[in-house]
């Protein structure tokens, strides 16, 4: 059990008592740790694989998630162990829990892990970075790298709002080239997303149309959009309705390259920054056992 001891303003140490009740009374044998530093939650994962753990649980938010599912899939790939993805969703958002069709409430959540529920899913990588929910270049990516300038740091819709407004000032569509599965494209685009989920930001459904488990990528290409536009887009892509906009593009690949010969542009994963363009994003189909319901889950 690994406890972001900050996320959903130290909601998960909070109710720890109240999970670890409720594990016991599942019948849980488990061992508590707590992050203490941003990605030290991948550290901490890899240390509970290589010490036999079959289920490592991130109790926290998004954020929490995706380092835990880059332990866990780190540790595949080097060998040295696998485990199920668990989780309790604490945070403010929880986008990725909402998506697998989790528990939101801590008690249903804990009790849920118990349940045997096993589903694969697939995982995204950009970089040497893991991604499970969604990933991108551009606009959205600024909005993270600018957040991430603030003295104070907070999770869910808020904080992500001021950073779009005041992203938005400065910010302008670039030309790219993104090439999906060896097919070219060049454009003015303003942003360019990656999903394996179809959520994120706090309930914002980027990616309407991505599915967890059918080894695709959901590439949502935003145009030459302006300012006044972005604003009249934006409820509607927490509605998800925002892909039928004329400057509004929809693609499915397993591979995707972006790069720009105009400037230099942020490229995030799952929230995080992971470096900038030229960047290359790849499927990795059904590559990551989680706790969950067998049932994919979709905005509509």
């Amino acid at each position: 059990m690994i406890v972001n001891p900050i996320a959903g303003g130290g909601k998960g140490v909070r109710l720890w008592p109240t999970i670890r009740d409720l594990l016991h009374e599942e019948g849980l044998e488990f061992t508590m740790v707590t992050s203490e530093a941003p990605l030290h939650a991948i550290e901490l994962t890899l240390q509970a694989v290589e010490g036999g753990s079959q289920l490592v649980v991130a109790i926290g938010g998004d954020g929490t998630v995706h380092e835990v599912a880059n332990g866990l899939l780190r540790a595949r790939k080097e060998g040295r162990g696998e485990a199920t993805l668990g989780i309790i969703p604490v945070g403010t958002a929880n986008d990725f829990a909402s998506a697998l069709g989790i528990p939101l409430t801590v008690p249903e959540a804990t009790r849920f892990l118990a349940s045997g529920h096993r589903r694969d899913i697939d995982a995204g990588m950009v970089n040497d970075r893991y991604f499970v929910m969604v990933a991108g270049v551009g606009f959205d990516a600024e909005v993270v790298r600018e957040v991430n300038r603030w003295r104070w740091r907070a999770s869910g819709t808020i904080p992500y709002l001021l950073g779009v407004l005041k992203t938005l000032v400065g910010f302008s569509p670039t030309e790219v080239t993104f090439v999906l599965d060896g097919k070219v494209h060049h454009q003015r685009v303003f942003l360019v997303a990656i999903g394996n989920s179809y959520r994120y930001g706090g309930g914002m459904k980027i990616c309407p149309g991505a599915v967890l488990d059918d080894g695709l990528l959901d590439v949502v290409v935003a145009g030459n959009i302006g300012r006044l536009e972005t604003l009249a887009l934006l409820p509607r892509v927490y509605l998800g309705t925002h892909t039928s906009y004329r400057k509004v593009q929809v693609f499915r690949a397993r591979e995707v390259a972006v790069t720009s010969a105009a400037r230099s542009l942020a490229v995030h994963a799952d929230g995080e920054l992971v470096g900038e363009i030229p960047v290359t994003f790849r499927i990795l189909p059904k590559t990551l056992r989680v706790v969950a319901p067998s049932i994919a889950q979709s905005p509509g």
